[in-house]
């Protein structure tokens, strides 16, 4: 009888196995965005009411200890990141 060796499978969290995207739009509306929610932007941009010009990746992280700013690294983990990971 034979048996095939398998490599033991390696557990990826969540946080292990993403990419974080650092971004950048540019747009033009016939409104004005300021105190508007980027939900009322884009929904608003939908609509016919603006479009946008510009869709630029800065940076790319693969892990999130990569992310230099400490506060965006929270909020990654607070907001993304399962409950318990």
């Amino acid at each position: 009888m034979s048996e095939t060796l398998r490599s033991p499978q390696k557990i990826q969290t969540h946080e292990q196995s993403e990419k974080y995207f650092s971004f950048q739009i540019k747009g033009w509306t016939n409104f004005a965005p300021m105190d508007k929610t980027l939900a009322k932007i884009t929904e608003g941009i939908e609509q016919g009411g603006g479009f946008l010009s510009l869709m630029e990746v800065l940076k790319v992280e693969d892990d999130l200890a990569s992310i230099g700013d400490e506060e965006v690294r929270d909020a990654l983990r607070t907001y993304l990141l399962p409950r318990g990971s």
